[in-house]
């Protein structure tokens, strides 16, 4: 990966509880050891079998610690899928997990695949999920049926038409083209200049809208961009810019970036504040650029029921990432609820949106 730190998250929880022979001088005695910090287990073991014993044990221990982050990174993953076959990507939400091995019992947070994959591992916990998806405690809050928007996939209101979904397509991949070989941080920051920009290629950003990006890394992502040479502005103006005084953008080539499409002003305000609010959903708050990249790329490609089918390597040049690290994106997707699920076919990405990510899919029916 190019920046461990930009896909990095705390890998799960794990617990174990081994038994070996005693080292006592009674007969085929064993001794069970819990690796919990001050944990002391009882000798001799009370009663069943030891390996039973210490299963028990453990599971106590894992019913006490509550049910795990739904931002952890699963640790089957972490320890390279050492029980079972390689899984092609992770997903769905992480449970707690009670897995035997060989010389004892191990509980450890890992995501629903991983869970699947490993046999006799039973679930004991999931995460609670940010947002999308049911969670240990009762069903899902779903944000449309409370808002009275509740319905089918196709007639669920919608950002964008059609017409303005053209251009959010494309200007994922024009970026692409034209400012490759940086950082996600670089990119999203770029593609929001472009969006808010007028024809002449000049638009205004003070330091709140730079905050309200939430990169990993303002000032570098800002002087990945100044040193491109498609974008003029003074970077600490930018950092501190106030709302009543914002840093002027000047965009070189802004006919490139908006081709031929005749956009409107009320077109260009419609599609910027539908990545707006696409990357300040509460589900995808946490996680790095490169993730609500790909989100708002998915949503512009979304059949209206939500479906997609994508490329690998379109997925990557859209998020500024490398194919090798699109499995940290994908699970990213489905931990915030923008996916509800994601599969590889080939080279392809498909899958369906979440309930709320189907707001973002252009279509006809138009809502503010």
């Amino acid at each position: 990966m190019h920046s461990d730190t930009l896909l990095w998250r705390p890998p799960g929880r794990m617990w174990e509880v081994h038994t070996a022979p005693s080292s006592s001088s009674v007969h085929d005695s064993v001794e069970v050891h819990c690796a919990l910090t001050g944990c002391e287990i009882e000798t001799p073991i009370p009663c069943g079998t030891p390996k039973e014993w210490a299963g028990a044990h453990l599971l106590a221990h894992a019913r006490a610690a509550g049910a795990p982050s739904a931002g952890a990174f699963c640790r089957c993953r972490a320890q390279s899928c050492r029980h079972h076959e390689l899984s092609l990507l992770c997903h769905g939400p992480v449970q707690l997990a009670l897995l035997s091995t060989p010389d004892g019992w191990e509980a450890i947070e890992a995501c629903s695949a991983c869970v699947a994959a490993n046999e006799g591992a039973e679930a004991i916990a999931s995460s609670r999920p940010r947002t999308g998806r049911a969670g240990p405690t009762g069903p899902v809050r779903d944000p449309a049926a409370e808002s009275g928007n509740a319905g089918s996939a196709d007639t669920a209101p919608r950002i964008l038409t059609r017409r303005q979904g053209v251009f959010a397509r494309r200007v994922f991949f024009q970026l692409a083209d034209i400012f490759p070989d940086v950082s996600p941080d670089a990119r999203l920051f770029a593609l929001f200049l472009v969006l808010r920009m007028a024809r002449t290629g000049v638009t205004a950003f003070c330091a709140g809208d730079l905050n309200a990006l939430r990169l990993e890394n303002p000032r570098s992502a800002l002087t990945e961009c100044l040193s491109s040479g498609w974008a003029a502005f003074s970077v600490a103006e930018m950092l501190t810019a106030p709302p009543a005084d914002p840093a002027v953008v000047r965009v070189s080539r802004p006919a490139e970036l908006r081709g031929e499409f005749p956009l409107e002003e009320k077109d260009r305000a419609r599609i910027s504040g539908w990545a707006t609010k696409g990357k300040s959903f509460r589900g995808l708050r946490p996680e790095n650029a490169s993730v609500r990249l790909a989100a708002l790329c998915l949503a512009a490609h979304a059949e209206p029921g939500g479906g997609f089918r994508i490329g690998e390597r379109e997925m990557a040049r859209a998020c500024a990432v490398e194919v090798r690290e699109l499995p940290a994106v994908c699970e990213g997707l489905l931990a915030s609820g923008w996916a509800a699920e994601l599969r590889t076919r080939g080279e392809r990405w498909e899958g369906r949106l979440g309930r709320y990510a189907l707001y973002f899919v252009p279509g006809d029916r138009r809502t503010g």
